[in-house]
């Protein structure tokens, strides 16, 4: 798909955020593969945890927050 480009035909709108959201948490907490691709239709300025640093650095270091933070994004994500 993203080696032929892309046209407004192609993808549809399925969620818009704001200036403070979160997205694809949920992957990154439960170590799974997205299911979406997402596409900025704007500047976006972000800031990102990979899974590797998330679940083997924090959580193991942290791990009372590593609960509500995985609910969370479980909530989020349904």
């Amino acid at each position: 798909m993203m080696t032929q480009g892309l046209s407004k035909n192609q993808f549809n709108i399925a969620i818009e955020c704001n200036a403070s959201s979160i997205i694809c948490d949920y992957y990154v907490c439960f170590d799974k593969k997205s299911e979406f691709i997402y596409l900025a239709m704007t500047r976006v300025e972000a800031i990102y945890l990979s899974k590797k640093f998330l679940r083997e650095e924090i959580f193991r270091k942290y791990p009372k927050i590593a609960q509500p933070i995985m609910e969370g994004s479980k909530n989020r994500y349904m």
